[in-house]
């Protein structure tokens, strides 16, 4: 519902201006670079116009205020999401302004207001979007020269209260009110004598009063998206009238060729019906959702980790132990999966843990609505209405459809007494929806509470006006095509939101992902490695772990190698002199030569029982040095790395004093298989 009242906002706000982007300064107070501009009086002097995004504060609008009074050029100012409810009194100071808009000032003291604006001598034009505008106070008409209003998405307005009002601006001429859910358009109507051009697109009238064809100075009225039943005898109220402008909603040719010759001077442009199929509509609200829920469970992120190529080009052989790194690198961020609340819209409807489209938090008084009783001439019948309260009002759009509408329950077998009881007297829902029965002309009422779903069989009935059941039918199929879209686009809006939210999050662990294997690979990786893609290594990593012992065995020469292979055949490492000595005695002094018993640099030793599957290791030096090394009084096996970069190795039984030549195996041609077969560890 989001995104489509900001498409009607966007388009509220282009039938406003008449100005180019040019000539309008736009300010983003959520931005310091574009809020600062409120004080550059140089540029405040460049326009004409100034369009104030995200407002919010006093502060912030009353800087700007006082700052325009010093600019007569200023003759216009949007100002979008106030959240302050009373109005500068320095508006009263700008005296050029002629027309103000207000979109999304949700919180505004609308009397107060007013009368902060019926001190600008040269107001024109007032437009008000979504400002939650319950009446037109009184004090308008210190507008005098007030000549075009607009109020738009106020589903709550007292017209009736308003026109009264709206009748003391004589010089007013146009009134739009689309996007309000008007049900009735009051007789008094016709105290706005000199009213031009009349809005009253996209609501729920079903017919106009007697009082309108009073209205003398009318030429132009706009009726498209609402609920007329009977167009003929609707627009005969306007005969007469010179209208020279008519916005309605598509009729037959033959209708449409008598409001020609009613009205021969009249432009009338027709809005096309929606071409909707009730119970398809009503199937793809209930059903749709159902390929949309799996496609949404199936999806795989679509990540540089998640995926792998194989490369059969990449032999099975270690590179490198950075492959022993990436899980303690990147077990973090891979399970950081998006942990916010993935349930659809109508998901969310069949859980009693939510309140409409949010999980329910237990003590908060606005997490639920009531059914309230409705006094009835007969008293076999049973009447009730929804108890609308601002949290209702802005929650469930959809039941505006049936704005001023009472429900009168059918087919209930019990009395008044034991319905009260059992759907009224401290019962709290948390949800509902209506289905159309197009046979029976009724609608089924599925009312959802903490505990499961109760359903009732009900028929709505304007409560202004008493007509016949007959007559409020022919209304109901087209009150019931506006209730499923309401809810359908609110559906398909919270959906896209909640899948944006998934995606923005899953984009931002992207980049951290990306990020941090920037930082793995130049941490862990070989210069071999950093030269494959990322999905090249997984591929690599894969076929490691899965062949770990035959990838190590296949990888050139190295210590570190060594030490993986051996701890992953159960060999036990040595790390203490304590625990050395208890197991092998006391150790022997031992130096190294080569085959010519000439002394070399020995930077490493390896001493390892194969026997009794335990080694330790030894630090070296890039000089010459002897070692006290600990050993058995069996053979064991001695692995060097000589300063130069290649191994020595020898199988012996160590004896204290000894000089051991050691066989040299070029590090450039040596794999660790070399070695391990050498010592029959294979």
């Amino acid at each position: 519902m989001i995104v489509r009242l900001y498409i009607v906002i966007l388009i509220f706000l282009y039938s406003l201006c008449s100005l180019s982007q040019e000539d309008r300064l736009y300010i983003d107070f959520d931005d310091p670079n574009s809020a600062a501009v409120v004080h550059n009086s140089l540029e405040l002097s460049k326009y004409a116009s100034i369009y104030l995004k995200n407002t919010k504060t006093y502060e912030n609008l009353d800087v700007l205020l006082v700052n325009i009074a010093q600019h007569k050029n200023i003759n216009s100012i949007i100002i979008t999401s106030y959240y302050d409810k009373k109005f500068p009194e320095s508006l009263a100071d700008c005296k050029s302004i002629n027309k103000v808009t207000l979109l999304n000032c949700t919180s505004l003291n609308v009397k107060q207001f007013v009368k902060a604006i019926g001190k600008l001598p040269t107001l024109e034009t007032i437009n008000m979007g979504n400002c939650k505008v319950d009446a037109i106070p009184p004090e308008i008409k210190s507008c005098t020269q007030l000549r075009s209003i607009n109020i738009s998405m106020n589903n709550m307005l007292d017209l009736p209260t308003s026109i009264t009002s709206l009748s003391e601006c004589k010089n007013l001429e146009s009134v739009s009110l689309p996007v309000n859910q008007i049900s009735e358009l009051p007789s008094n109507i016709n105290l706005l004598t000199h009213l031009k051009e009349l809005n009253l697109a996209n609501n729920n009238l079903t017919d106009l009063p007697d009082e309108i064809g009073e209205l003398n100075e009318l030429t132009s009225i706009s009726m498209q998206k609402n609920i007329i039943v009977s167009p003929l005898k609707t627009y005969e109220k306007l005969n007469p009238l010179n209208i020279k402008f008519l916005s309605i909603d598509e009729i037959t040719t033959e209708e449409l060729q008598i409001l020609q010759e009613r009205f021969p001077n009249a432009e009338i442009l027709q809005t096309p019906k929606p071409s909707v199929d009730l119970y398809q509509l009503h199937q793809q609200f209930k059903d749709s959702i159902v390929a949309e829920i799996q496609k949404e469970k199936n999806t795989v992120l679509d990540t540089e980790e998640n995926l792998v190529k194989k490369r059969e080009s990449i032999d099975v052989k270690v590179r490198s132990l950075a492959y022993l790194h990436y899980a303690e690198s990147f077990d973090p961020i891979i399970n950081a999966d998006y942990n916010g609340d993935t349930m659809l819209f109508d998901e969310r409807y069949l859980d009693t843990n939510y309140y409409n489209v949010y999980r329910r938090q237990i003590g908060l008084p606005y997490d639920y609505f009531e059914l309230i009783a409705v006094k009835s001439d007969n008293k076999n019948t049973i009447w009730f209405d929804f108890k609308v309260t601002e949290y209702f009002y802005y929650q469930f759009p959809e039941y505006f459809a049936f704005n001023d509408m009472s429900w009168v329950v059918i087919n209930y077998s019990a009395d008044t007494k034991e319905f009260k009881n059992n759907y009224l007297k401290n019962k709290k829902y948390i949800d509902f929806r209506l289905a159309y029965n197009s046979i029976e002309k009724n609608f089924n009422l599925q009312l959802k509470t903490t505990t499961g779903f109760e359903e009732l069989t009900v028929i709505p009935k304007l409560r202004t006006k008493k007509k016949s059941t007959a007559e409020e039918q022919l209304s109901y199929e087209m009150r019931y095509i506006k209730y499923l879209e309401s809810i359908n686009n609110r559906r398909l809006d919270f959906d896209k939101e909640l899948k944006e939210k998934r995606s923005k999050y899953l984009n931002e662990l992207r980049k951290i992902r990306t990020k941090a294997w920037g930082e793995f690979s130049e941490l862990y990786l070989s210069d071999e490695e950093r030269s494959w893609t990322q999905d090249e290594w997984l591929s690599y990593y894969d076929n490691i772990i899965a062949n770990e012992n035959q990838a190590l065995l296949n990888a050139q020469m190295d210590f570190n190698y060594l030490e993986r292979y051996l701890l992953l055949n159960k060999f036990t490492q040595l790390t203490s002199s304590v625990q050395a000595e208890k197991q092998y005695g006391s150790p022997k002094l031992i130096s190294f030569a080569d085959q010519e018993l000439k002394s070399v640099s020995v930077t490493a030793v390896y001493v390892i029982d194969t026997e009794n599957k335990v080694y330790k290791t030894y630090k070296g030096s890039n000089a010459p040095m002897d070692f006290y090394l600990f050993a058995a009084n069996s053979p064991l096996t001695i692995l060097t790395k000589f300063r130069n970069g290649n191994f020595g190795m020898t199988k012996c039984v160590l004896k204290d004093g000894e000089l051991i030549t050691l066989d040299e195996y070029p590090a450039s041609f040596t794999q660790l298989y070399d070695i391990i077969s050498k010592i029959k560890m294979l």
